[in-house]
């Protein structure tokens, strides 16, 4: 008898186990950390000595850490860019705002089926329904702008924060976290969603300014609104902190092997903050279109489909994160689409070593004022903009001294052809 309890458990055991298998047929989740205003250098494992990240850098161990991958050098342009996966000069309207003719990533996966959620940092406008109508089902957001009604309704972004969950303002913030609250947001909606396909994107509040105390520090309970850049290393613990208690989270539900998890910034460092690395000392150049402004950290993690310990030089920009995203969930994106980016997932499989010959930079701020655009292309080994100069970023990165030209007439022909391969101008 008893040998028959213990046959009947153990075929019960297997059935679980493959209903679970059947509940997770479908296509893998996906979630997407972007950290805001941190640059390349501000992660150890990408040389900093300022700063200790184990949590990131032992998810670059598990994974694959890009050496080459560029954003826009601020927020908006950054978030528009991504969510879209075309050039900011196709869709960049203004500072804080996202035009809802645009077609994102929410909007591709949840046509493909999955639950979608955003949380931490808006700055996209359209009023409090706008992360519905671009894709969302649920989100908890600082900085949801009504560019209708002008009604700005910001509030703290860290301590007794004003955050908008669905909807409805939080209440009952005084003497929490901002980025607790948003972190626990998406950790129970993974939760509440395991057994479907999910998509999370997390675009952190963290490590923007002002530099303040976090929880984890005996400032904190002096005055969790004091400020100074020495808090910044405080900031950027505490984001490693809340990574690895996502990744955890991820774990303790089972969807490792279920799960792409991404994790970059979405600029350059503020230029207020200064690290030490082995490369020498980095000024932040948030802002700027200089390597510092626009050179970010990238890691991507998924046992079993990317290997372990991988380090790529492949050049990646924010273009490609949308198509990426698509090829991951097998969502075939329509032809007449006009799309910047290419997917990079050969990369991350290991089929392919290889990926773009350059990256393109179309960047305005808070207007539309031409004499204030930069444009400009980098490939491995050279910088060139639409005005004419030419720089090494390796060797030359905050492009202080333009190189001489007078005999690159073979290069600059090259790189003026992939200006206009992106963005012709009639001469």
């Amino acid at each position: 008898m008893k040998s028959l309890c213990l046959s009947l458990f153990s075929v019960a055991i297997l059935f679980l186990s493959a209903c679970s298998d059947l509940e997770r047929s479908g296509p893998p989740n996906i979630v997407f950390i972007m950290a805001d205003d941190l640059g390349y250098e501000g992660l150890s494992c990408n040389g900093s000595l300022s700063y200790s990240t184990p949590n990131l850098d032992k998810l670059a161990i598990d994974g694959m850490r890009f050496t080459h991958c560029y954003s826009q050098p601020v927020c908006t342009p950054t978030r528009v860019q991504i969510m879209t996966g075309r050039y900011n000069f196709r869709n960049y309207k203004q500072f804080g705002f996202l035009d809802l003719k645009e077609k994102t990533f929410g909007h591709y996966l949840h046509e493909a089926g999955y639950t979608n959620c955003i949380a931490g940092k808006w700055q996209l406008g359209n009023g409090i329904e706008a992360p519905f109508l671009e894709g969302f089902d649920e989100y908890c957001l600082w900085q949801i702008y009504n560019n209708v009604a002008g009604k700005d309704m910001r509030g703290s972004r860290y301590a007794d924060p004003k955050l908008y969950r669905n909807g409805e303002v939080i209440n009952n913030t005084a003497g929490k976290f901002g980025p607790d609250l948003c972190t626990e947001f998406v950790l129970d909606f993974m939760e509440a969603n395991q057994s479907e396909p999910f998509f999370v994107y997390y675009p952190m509040i963290l490590t923007h300014d002002p530099f303040i105390p976090t929880p984890d520090t005996e400032d904190w309970d002096i005055d969790p609104f004091a400020k100074d850049t020495s808090y910044f290393r405080n900031m950027l613990e505490y984001t490693d902190k809340l990574v690895a208690t996502i990744r955890n989270k991820i774990e303790e539900l089972g969807l490792t092997n279920d799960t792409y998890l991404f994790f970059t910034g979405d600029n350059g460092t503020s230029r207020a903050i200064y690290t030490h690395t082995d490369i020498g000392i980095v000024r932040g150049g948030k802002s700027l279109t200089h390597e510092y402004g626009i050179h970010v950290p990238f890691i991507a993690y998924s046992p079993g489909e990317i290997a372990a310990g991988s380090v790529s030089s492949t050049l990646v920009d924010f273009t490609d994160i949308l198509p990426t995203f698509c090829d991951i969930a097998g969502i075939e994106i329509p032809k007449k689409r006009v799309l910047d980016g290419s997917s990079i997932l050969p990369v991350l499989n290991g089929e392919s070593s290889s990926g773009r010959e350059y990256i393109y930079g179309y960047y305005w701020t808070r207007g539309r004022d031409p004499l204030n655009v930069k444009e400009y292309v980098r490939t491995a080994d050279y910088k060139y903009y639409r005005s004419g100069e030419l720089f090494d970023p390796v060797r030359d990165p905050e492009e202080l001294n333009p190189i001489l030209t007078d005999d690159k007439g073979e290069l600059l022909d090259l790189l003026e052809g992939y200006l206009n391969e992106v963005r012709p101008v009639k001469k």
